[in-house]
């Protein structure tokens, strides 16, 4: 029934945790496809020390951004009429399928399916806010401007390695945007794939693990800082919608993704200012003047201190 996707480049360490992950799930009806990605540490010959009849493997010989052209792989080679994704530094809980199958059997109209998570950290473990904001162990189905308020609210109820899609969605969005941008396409797929279905369904469950202690981290060797297509996305859909309160929450939408590349270009000391022509104005003047503000380089120094002392957010 499901199609398991784990792209993976340098991460050895982490394999036989994230594998075996899903070849113990007590739902056993799927195929697992790994996607080695132009590794060079050892993970290539890893993968082939699984021995299970479910797993196939292909490669890659250059490394994508992101893992994007990775998973569109997996998903192009997939033969079941759901996807699963893992990272290969992550974990699923034992009943992580079972919970997304019966959530299927009980909203077999939606298309996307997600999960709760907790967050491990080298100083403990935390759940991710979505849990808070619903009921325990409840299915909710969430619309897609609860799902941009969600995100808004820094309390996202999708995160890449807890989701599971229809494929033939993620075919009509184009899948993951592998040449377009190098970091948070993710993120922009998500978005694609609501704007496309409307809604989809989150179970307050904790069924996985996002382990920030990993080698090889994309959120911790980024290079380089560019306009992704989360901007993209929300420009293009206000073009055509005529939803004022979808337009205003893409706008939100899009401002929080953009405040965040911006935070992490001054931290990098890789700051542009030409991101600041991509800030939509909203309610509060505030924001908009103090974005401004990072033209100028004795604010963004202070700014780089502030984060340097900040704790970061993970998931």
């Amino acid at each position: 029934m499901f199609s398991v996707v784990i792209p993976i480049y340098n991460k050895k360490p982490h394999l036989e945790r994230s594998i075996n992950s899903v070849l113990n799930q007590s739902y056993q009806d799927f195929e697992l496809i790994l996607v080695d990605d132009g590794s060079t540490d050892g993970s290539k010959e890893a993968c082939t020390q699984f021995q299970d009849p479910r797993i196939r493997i292909f490669y890659r010989d250059t490394p994508g951004p992101g893992g994007y052209a990775a998973r569109n792989l997996g998903v192009l080679n997939s033969n079941f009429q759901w996807v699963s994704f893992l990272d290969a530094d992550d974990n699923w809980e034992k009943d992580y399928l079972l919970n997304i199958k019966k959530a299927i059997d009980s909203y077999s109209e939606i298309s996307i399916f997600s999960s709760g998570w907790k967050v491990k950290t080298s100083k403990g473990e935390v759940n991710c806010p979505a849990t808070k904001t619903f009921p325990e162990n409840e299915i909710v189905r969430i619309s897609l401007l609860e799902f941009l308020q969600q995100s808004i609210q820094n309390s996202p109820t999708i995160w890449t390695s807890v989701v599971t899609v229809k494929k033939e969605l993620l075919e009509k969005v184009e899948m993951f945007p592998a040449g377009k941008c190098k970091a948070g396409g993710d993120i922009d797929t998500w978005l694609r794939l609501l704007l496309k279905s409307k809604e989809m369904v989150f179970i307050n469950k904790i069924l996985a693990t996002y382990q920030t202690e990993s080698v090889n981290m994309v959120t911790k060797v980024q290079k380089s800082f560019e306009i992704g297509c989360i901007m993209k996305t929300v420009r293009s859909e206000l073009k055509v919608s005529t939803d004022s309160k979808l337009k205003v929450l893409l706008m939100q939408f899009s401002n929080k993704y953009l405040l965040a590349l911006i935070a992490k270009s001054i931290q990098a000391g890789k700051f542009d200012s030409s991101f600041v022509n991509w800030l939509y104005r909203e309610p509060d003047p505030y924001k908009y003047l103090i974005v401004n503000l990072f033209k100028f380089k004795p604010v963004r120094f202070l700014y780089k201190m502030y984060l340097d002392k900040k704790e970061p957010f993970y998931g």
